[in-house]
């Protein structure tokens, strides 16, 4: 970036140099290097501003599969301590009905 801008600079400098020697307006060729220059400057841009946008969206993509993977696991997390809980109560009642005598451990 600092050498484009630098490039232009000197340019300039140059062309107004050799404009002030020869009083006369820029050629068409100047102007068109100095346009070439300036089209070429924001081709970049865009083209660095297009990648990062290509980049976002699929970043973007890939943090939205990964919440909708969390939430399944959530989900299936979830229905693992219902069924463990379950699991544990029955027993727990099982184990009170067969020994009636005997507090299960805790």
């Amino acid at each position: 970036m600092r050498k484009a801008c630098w490039s232009k600079v000197c340019l300039i400098v140059v062309t107004m140099l050799a404009g002030g020697c020869a009083s006369s307006k820029p050629t068409v060729g100047d102007t068109m290097l100095l346009q070439g220059e300036t089209a070429r400057e924001l081709s970049k841009k865009w083209n660095e501003g297009n990648s990062l946008l290509i980049e976002g969206e699929e970043l973007k993509k890939k943090g939205q599969k990964m919440i909708e993977d969390g939430k399944d696991k959530i989900e299936e997390a979830d229905v693992m301590i219902s069924e463990g809980k379950r699991m544990m109560e029955t027993s727990e009642k099982t184990f009170a009905e067969k020994f009636p005598n005997m507090a299960p451990p805790r």
